[in-house]
């Protein structure tokens, strides 16, 4: 952990920003890219944090704080980004700005340190499904993206309107596996003018027809078989869009990264298409695949080698796009 750090380790703080999991313990998390995957995670609380600052041997071995720059929710973002500051600005350290979705594909790196640019990454979330080319650690070519619903997103409708808590895709997904796959037949919709495109919007709307209309007229549906189907689909479309643009673009390394990776529909699918096709597949454990300040924090790693680097005048940017984020502050060493 931090104690056995030597002096020219990078380290990087970082802050959880998820407003959903927010919780004291998890504000700050410690990335050390030279110690074991089980060591990775220090988690601290911002005081915890605060005071190791005042320690003139850590504030050595700290290289940067980084913070998240892109965030849905605008005002849990402006606090945490304004706590990257106060840290850096303490600490005496650079602040390393980090965009949202650069966490979510550097999760990969933490658990397969093997895994190098280029290659080609599906980063699938509640708010994001992005077909993504890894040029580099902090470069990045968008292939297609999702045009309405992500597919978390339609993971997460589908599961209310089957009577599921939210978050509703970890249900549908424990459902799932009672049920049948094959029982119904959902719409699975092509996008025009870019066949890496995604839209979940019709399938979500199938579903919630599918449940209106059967409660109208008396009957019931197996919620295990829908469960299974709405699954498959999802992960069906995930699938073939990835194959698809590997194919296309000459990719054989493919990474899955964001909170539906951990969906074991979505995992088995990309699993048995990659082995299919002789594809490497990467995909993060189970408790990487969440928002977790890990990732934001290897990927700060790389943000620090890569000279990105933010002033006081840092703030929240709900719609910068990952392929400009390497071009924000950037400061030449």
């Amino acid at each position: 952990m931090v104690q056995s750090v030597l002096p020219h380790q990078l380290i990087v703080g970082s802050i959880l920003c998820q407003p959903s999991i927010v919780k004291d313990e998890d504000l700050v998390c410690i990335y050390n890219c030279t110690e074991p995957v089980s060591n990775h995670n220090d988690r601290l609380t911002l005081h915890q944090f605060g005071n190791r600052l005042l320690n003139q041997d850590f504030i050595f071995r700290v290289k940067g704080c980084c913070c998240l720059v892109k965030q849905n929710n605008g005002r849990i973002f402006q606090q945490c980004a304004g706590d990257g500051n106060t840290l850096a600005l303490t600490a005496g350290k650079p602040l390393v700005p980090v965009h949202h979705l650069a966490g979510h594909i550097a999760s990969n790196y933490i658990a397969h340190p093997e895994l190098k640019p280029p290659y080609l990454c599906l980063v699938v979330s509640g708010g994001h499904s992005h077909l993504v080319e890894v040029l580099s650690y902090t470069t990045f070519r968008i292939l297609g993206r999702t045009r309405d619903d992500a597919a978390g997103e339609c993971f997460d409708k589908c599961a209310r309107a089957m009577g599921y808590p939210y978050p509703g895709g970890i249900h549908l997904d424990k459902a799932s596996k009672n049920g049948n796959p094959d029982a119904f037949s959902l719409p699975r919709p092509k996008i025009a003018g870019n066949a890496y495109d995604f839209s979940f919007s019709g399938l979500k709307t199938a579903v919630v027809n599918l449940l209106h209309n059967t409660a109208q007229k008396g009957g019931t549906i197996c919620k295990e078989d829908l469960a299974a189907s709405v699954q498959a689909t999802i992960a069906g479309i995930l699938t073939e869009h990835t194959m698809r643009a590997a194919r296309e673009h000459g990719y054989s390394t493919i990474a899955v990264a964001g909170g539906v990776s951990a969906n074991s529909g979505v995992r088995a699918a990309m699993q048995e298409a990659c082995d299919k096709q002789g594809y490497r597949l990467y995909l993060p454990p189970l408790h990487l695949c969440g928002d977790n300040g890990a990732m934001i924090a290897c990927a700060g790693s790389y943000a620090f080698d890569a000279g990105i680097r933010a002033d006081s005048s840092l703030n929240a940017s709900a719609t910068m796009e990952l392929t400009a984020w390497g071009e924000l502050g950037v400061v030449k060493n």
